[in-house]
């Protein structure tokens, strides 16, 4: 199963300034298999239309998909999390947590 909370807030960096996006996404939360479990999108309101359009049309839909597949794993943060074909990770874990570095996430 996979959780997936849907915002739309200008509050943060990604919805400011010159290259700003229409939305962005994350998982915020592995299971012990690494495997995303609950994920969020966040739709800039800046970029979101007054008036949609009475049925998604086909940027929105990809808009979304394209979105989906950042919490499914499709990131360059995610693919640390890769296992291979006999479930192991194929990246080394950070062993303990105090360990990592600020640019580690924990148990990475």
């Amino acid at each position: 199963d996979l959780l997936v909370y849907v915002t739309s807030s200008p509050s943060r960096d990604e919805c400011s300034g010159h290259n700003s996006a229409l939305a962005f996404a994350r998982a915020c939360q592995r299971d012990q298999r690494d495997r995303p479990v609950v994920g969020f999108v966040n739709f800039c309101p800046d970029a979101i239309s007054d008036n949609p359009p009475t049925a998604p049309d086909r940027t929105h839909v990809m808009l979304v998909l394209h979105e989906m597949m950042h919490i499914l794993g499709m990131s360059h943060g995610a693919f640390a999390f890769f296992r291979d074909s006999d479930g192991n990770p194929r990246t080394p874990r950070c062993p303990v947590d105090s360990l990592c570095t600020n640019s580690d996430p924990p148990g990475f």
